[in-house]
């Protein structure tokens, strides 16, 4: 895939009056606003025995079993069984083979060979996962059963909700996690290689998972519908094969509108999507297809996105601001800093707290800090309020327009005449239903404020 000259832009390579749409798809792209959906081919293994990316159903096609010794079309043959040879499809294929060499009630046998399958495979992840983990998409879709994005994630830090769709309606061991809309999302909509049974295998099985997600049978959660209603997103569609009809109706039951932005960068020379087929998705959804390969799309994104908002390789600053005469400020401080840390948040982001001051004018080595912060986090408390020192500190950090403001609530609720700013803004304030820090104690603290640094991680872009 060829790579982009440095010196070029997206909006000069395309067409230069693009250039105030890409610049609203990166401002989306770094307030959460841009909504990242993966298709089959951008799952694709690592090379093996010399041979080019698959994705993994379709090495699961030609290597069924523990070993590379018996694919699935050896098998077909192996059992004289008859299909037709030109069609490589996994689910015609899986469908041939499992109706005849296993019972109704055997399926979990060949389950357990895909699980086994899978986690031998997916020991090596693609590249192309690290670079998107690096872009801050807020909602993500993956139209795979696998966990590759899912890791990336987490290898960088990043907190987020993760969960999959089960088109078997089977119950579940445990409910589907809280989904708030500040949270970090990756939901898998064709199951999970964690739970086989939710994953399609045949072509029957390909046809109920379409007829029961369109007909909410089981329902896609709200919270999770709810991130693609807003006509004002923008959307990346990466890895899809359009030919395949199935998913204008996946993409419809997502309730996903016709959005003002939406692009579609080609994946590879496979296959060539039909002009009648680009019309359809480009009139329904918006979806704008793109010259550049995915890569070297991708390439331009995070180069125009470092140029913009900085590079990804540097770390954000995070200053934690509270009252130390306060004994309760400085517990509340000293249980959500441990929880931040145990988040992973420190693989991204610098702590900084008065715990780091060396002595002399400290408050003056507090207000240089957040001169500088990329994240602040004052604790609201009453004493915090009436320092004229904090107020200022917190009235500067609003004003900053390259500092993000995160202020808790610690033990007092009445910010509102002292810090009128924080009134109507932007600014969101925690806990979103302004209970204060000092409503909870002991075990319970502890667990309040794991989910406030799970937030915060989510938050913090």
């Amino acid at each position: 895939m060829s790579l982009v000259d440095p010196k070029t832009t997206l909006s000069q390579e395309i067409s230069p009056s693009r250039e105030p749409q890409w610049e609203k798809f990166l401002s989306d792209l770094h307030d959460g606003q841009c909504c990242l959906l993966l298709g089959p081919e951008i799952s694709c293994l690592a090379p093996r025995m010399g041979e080019p990316d698959i994705p993994v159903l379709a090495a699961f096609s030609e290597y069924l079993g523990e070993s590379l010794a018996g694919d699935l079309a050896g098998r077909l043959v192996e059992k004289n069984l008859e299909y037709d040879p030109t069609i490589s499809s996994f689910y015609y294929r899986a469908d041939k083979f499992i109706r005849t060499q296993y019972d109704a009630d055997k399926r979990h046998d060949f389950d357990e060979k895909i699980k086994s399958f899978v986690n031998s495979f997916q020991q090596v992840r693609p590249a192309i996962f690290s670079m998107l983990a690096r872009l801050p998409f807020h909602s993500i879709v993956n139209m795979v059963p696998d966990d590759f994005m899912a890791r990336a994630l987490r290898e960088r830090g990043y907190a987020f909700v993760e969960d999959f769709y089960d088109y078997t309606n089977s119950k579940r061991k445990s409910p589907p996690p809280e989904l708030a809309e500040e949270m970090k999302m990756v939901y898998n909509l064709f199951g999970s290689y964690g739970h086989p049974e939710s994953v399609v295998i045949t072509q029957q099985e390909e046809l109920r998972f379409i007829q029961n997600l369109v007909g909410g049978s089981p329902q896609i959660p709200d919270p999770v519908t709810s991130r693609f209603v807003d006509k004002k997103k923008s959307f990346l569609f990466l890895g899809f094969n359009f030919n395949d009809w199935y998913f204008r109706l996946v993409i419809d039951a997502l309730k996903i509108p016709k959005p003002t932005f939406s692009y579609y960068p080609i994946f590879s020379e496979h296959h060539e999507v039909a002009v009648l087929t680009r019309e359809f998705y480009s009139e329904k959804f918006g979806i704008e297809f793109l010259e550049p390969d995915t890569l070297h799309f991708l390439e331009m994104v995070t180069r125009d996105y470092e140029e913009r908002y900085g590079a990804f390789g540097r770390k954000l600053s995070v200053v934690l601001d509270y009252y130390p005469g306060d004994k309760t400020d400085t517990s509340h401080f000293e249980v959500l800093y441990t929880q931040l840390e145990l988040s992973g948040i420190r693989m991204r982001v610098d702590l900084w707290s008065r715990m780091e001051v060396l002595g002399g004018d400290n408050e003056a080595q507090v207000n240089q800090a957040t001169a500088k912060a990329d994240v602040y986090i004052p604790f609201l408390s009453s004493e915090f309020l009436k320092n004229e020192f904090c107020r200022q500190r917190i009235n500067t950090a609003l004003d900053q327009p390259h500092t993000q403001v995160i202020p808790l609530i610690s033990n007092y609720g009445g910010y509102h005449n002292l810090v009128p700013k924080l009134i109507g803004g932007h600014v969101m304030v925690l806990p979103k239903d302004e209970t204060a820090l000092s409503d909870h104690t002991g075990t319970d603290l502890t667990r309040h404020c794991y989910k406030l640094a799970t937030l915060i991680n989510c938050m913090i872009r």
